[in-house]
């Protein structure tokens, strides 16, 4: 790809990914394999973290009342 032009760039992506995601794949292409890497340790070593802070905003009424609402909805 680096012997595009940025417009071909962009639309060869959106073959790729489509359109919506054509910014956040160019900037994983352009940061390299070793960040590319470096970031999915990273990924792999959060050990839970999203689950840990959806459970701690989910941990007062206003959650209570979205898990309520969730569970009404199935």
């Amino acid at each position: 790809m680096s012997k595009l032009s940025e417009a071909d760039r962009v639309s060869f992506a959106a073959d790729i990914v489509g359109v919506e995601a054509v910014s956040s794949f160019l900037t994983l292409i352009d940061a390299g394999p070793e960040k590319l890497r470096s970031f999915t340790r990273e990924l792999q070593n959060s050990n839970g973290a999203a689950k840990t802070i959806a459970a701690r905003q989910l941990d007062n009424f206003n959650g209570s009342v979205k898990l309520l609402d969730s569970r009404s909805n199935r």
